[in-house]
């Protein structure tokens, strides 16, 4: 499903950017949900919009494989999905887009590992099976431990706050979905319950940048409601320091889960999510392990799951 993997010529990827409208990827998906332009246009747009573009594009074209009439057309437009996620992921590294945005070519990644799952539910109709569950969750740790790395190098003197602020944010999401996922597997099996990354037509509904709404980050299914209809839609927030506490959860909207404080492990916990994924890292790589992160991640991961079964409510 995957092709040959390919660093794009800096010459090639600035030419896709020219060739790009004006109005950015963002625009292009806003006239898309508005039905201004149909989805193979939109795919066409975005597929020369540099790295947000193309992160655009692949969850576009996974979200057509859903509907595919037969299953070889589902994995061939799988497999066109990857061609988007490579690109943005391979974009040259003197490209200034690419170094702002490394939050979305780290995502672009994070969707390429979950592809093989994607794959599975589109073709089998039901919920991954343990091999392939497994190697998205692995995926998922180390792509988190890359994105702390990422964070911790980022220079406040010579890189802008949008970079680092977009990079927090994302390993806010890679350490629930990790979370997840690590129970999905482990614990209560992947064919009965499984958390995936949200594409466009979760991820940017009716999103309004300050509440709640309809928009999620996580889809957290189950075999009862099947693959079709997650159980949990999750928006994900590093912190509430922004966010009033009061907009958590309203009914027919998604739960929120602020990553700090819902989940610290003792009350003034710093670097809530960053810990996550390096207790993640440690249990899965062995490094520096003790039974202890083991408990801690249990300990969070209850801690989640009560969120799940009893959002918070302003009502």
């Amino acid at each position: 499903m995957s092709p040959r993997r390919t660093r794009i010529p800096a010459k090639d990827f600035k030419k896709n950017n020219d060739a790009a409208i004006k109005s950015g990827p963002h625009n292009v998906i806003y006239a898309y949900q508005a039905h201004d332009i149909n989805r193979e246009t939109a795919i066409k747009k975005l597929s020369h919009m540099g790295v947000s573009g193309k992160l655009f594009a692949g969850q576009l074209l996974i979200e057509k494989s859903a509907s595919a009439e037969s299953a070889d057309e589902a994995i061939d437009l799988l497999g066109q999905a990857a061609c988007k996620f490579m690109e943005a992921e391979n974009a040259p590294v003197d490209n200034d887009e690419a170094r702002i945005k490394r939050a979305d070519l780290f995502k672009s990644r994070l969707f390429l590992g979950y592809l093989p799952v994607y794959a599975y539910m589109i073709a089998e109709r039901t919920l991954p099976a343990f091999k392939a569950a497994e190697s998205a969750y692995q995926k998922t740790v180390n792509i988190g431990y890359k994105v702390l790395e990422e964070i911790k190098q980022h220079d406040s003197r010579s890189e802008s706050y949008k970079k680092r602020t977009n990079l927090v944010g994302l390993l806010g999401e890679i350490s629930i979905l990790g979370l997840t996922n690590r129970a999905a597997v482990y614990e209560i099996g992947s064919e009965s319950y499984f958390a995936v990354p949200a594409t466009v037509q979760f991820d940017r509904a009716n999103r309004h940048g300050t509440t709640v709404d309809k928009s999620s980050d996580i889809n957290v299914y189950c075999d009862a409601t099947g693959i079709y209809d997650p159980i949990y839609k999750l928006a994900i927030k590093s912190s509430d320091s922004t966010f009033d506490k009061s907009l958590k959860f309203s009914p027919e909207k998604n739960i929120r889960i602020n990553v700090s404080p819902d989940l610290e492990k003792y009350p003034g916990e710093l670097y809530v999510a960053s810990e996550i994924i390096n207790e993640l890292y440690s249990e899965m790589s062995g490094i520096f392990y003790n039974e202890e992160i083991s408990e801690s991640l249990d300990c969070r991961t209850e801690k989640m799951f009560d969120i799940f079964d009893n959002p918070p409510t302003n009502l």
